[in-house]
């Protein structure tokens, strides 16, 4: 199956490129590099991922070295595939990290937890940082400057929260995310979406809040994820970076 994929023109073709690839509970995230020149040569979000494409693409490309996240129980096959055909790193708790995590229970964080927490600080390196993570869940993970990850909290995202009040009811009815006008909703459709969206843009403000409230110095809000362009319009001085597991993985590996 041929790939529809648009190399960057203005590189010549690597010798070095790293394939990382982040495995989320909704989309699959594959992002290919220049090693040397550190350039993004291409970028896609599938829903499935087959050893066949897997195949072309690192054929394509030339992949050298791969690192892979994910939050779903990938299969043997993909893993299987990438030890043989490059370099390979799963992202686990027990690599060598550029933050120490102080979590009590390090086996059962995740490692999209992990990465955007270690993309923060490759761009943010000795401060503290807060990521937002607004995705299927919306997860807050904090590092102090001194590189320690305390942990955070998950909540529901907000296609969670849509599906919740239609799932757990007999009336209700499943909506999706739109534009509010409105904080009060003035029909059941609108009166869920501000519940939904404007529920979890509060919380992220609370919680944004909460930790400038107890930091004694300044603190990096830095947004990613799907619901990331909507949560962002509420935070005060943060710093959206759509791809940051992504980064978080590059850091690790380049």
């Amino acid at each position: 199956m041929p790939l529809n994929i648009k190399k960057n023109n203005t590189l010549t073709s690597p010798n070095d490129t790293i394939l990382a690839i982040d495995w989320g509970n909704t989309r699959i995230k594959l992002a290919i590099f220049d090693k040397k020149s550190r350039e993004e040569l291409a970028f896609l979000s599938k829903k499935t991922l087959s050893i066949n494409f897997l195949n072309d693409l690192c054929t394509n490309f030339k992949v050298k070295s791969s690192i892979l996240c994910s939050v779903v129980h990938h299969t043997v096959e993909i893993v299987d595939f990438l030890t043989q055909k490059t370099d390979f790193t799963l992202l686990s708790h027990d690599m060598n990290l550029p933050i120490a995590l102080k979590y009590s229970t390090p086996h059962t964080l995740g490692c999209d937890r992990i990465a955007a927490v270690c993309g923060a600080w490759a761009h943010f390196p000795n401060q503290n940082n807060l990521v937002i993570d607004a995705g299927t869940c919306i997860k807050y993970d904090f590092v102090t400057e001194n590189g320690d990850y305390l942990g955070g909290t998950i909540s529901p995202g907000i296609g969670m929260r849509f599906r919740a009040m239609h799932e757990f009811t007999a009336k209700l009815p499943l909506v999706q995310r739109e534009k509010l006008t409105s904080f009060i909703g003035n029909t059941t459709e609108t009166a869920l979406r501000t519940g939904g969206q404007l529920g979890a843009a509060m919380e992220a403000q609370g919680f944004a809040n909460l930790y400038k409230q107890n930091c004694e110095k300044s603190i990096n809000i830095i947004v990613t994820g799907g619901d990331g362009t909507y949560l962002i319009n509420y935070l005060e001085n943060a710093t959206y970076r759509r791809n940051l597991v992504i980064e978080g993985l590059l850091s690790l590996v380049f």
